[in-house]
């Protein structure tokens, strides 16, 4: 099969293709296995049981359920859900936000993805731009994330004992305020 460029990229060997086989690989085959890895979330039995709940209400309502199963939502995500989550924003942050401001994705690699494309490379004028992140998450490290090389990052300073692998984050050094404050 004949692919364009793009196809060529996205179908070969890239390191979150090879990170996310692997950690398949290794769950599939040992699903007792402790998993703290790729960005699964770790089971929580609590949480587990609200989602339960709730998905055991959904399916005992007909129109609750025609509308998981049968309506398509907006390519943002439901409005009602993302109306929420601006509003705890809002609430929590003080960050003057809207259901516009919030979009919901099926993951956070393919949200980097559209992300890096949407605001970074080459734009309608001919200029090129980029994204500099002020500090990456895992998977947005990974050069497939964007079509060309279009993005870079701030490494974390780190502080603590070397012995740890987890140690105190400083964000200081970035000059932005992270949370509002007051």
């Amino acid at each position: 099969m004949k692919l364009s460029k793009f196809g060529e990229k996205f179908s070969g060997q890239s390191g979150i293709v090879e990170l996310m086989d692997d950690l398949g690989t290794a769950l599939n085959e040992n699903p007792e296995m402790i998993f703290m890895g790729g960005g699964n979330p770790g089971r929580i039995p609590e949480v587990e049981q609200i989602f339960k709940a709730r998905l055991e209400t959904v399916l005992a309502d007909p129109a609750q359920l025609h509308t998981l199963l049968g309506v398509y939502q907006s390519p943002q995500g439901d409005k009602d859900f993302r109306e929420q989550i601006a509003g705890l924003l809002k609430q929590q942050f003080g960050w003057d936000l809207s259901e516009r401001n919030i979009a919901v994705s099926n993951g956070s690699q393919s949200a980097f993805f559209v992300l890096y494309n949407m605001f970074a490379g080459e734009m309608a004028d001919g200029s090129q731009r980029s994204i500099h992140l002020p500090l990456a998450p895992g998977v947005a490290r990974f050069p497939t994330q964007a079509v060309r090389h279009i993005r870079s990052a701030t490494p974390p300073a780190l502080s603590g004992p070397a012995r740890y692998r987890l140690r105190t984050l400083q964000l200081s050094h970035l000059g932005i305020p992270i949370w509002p404050r007051g």
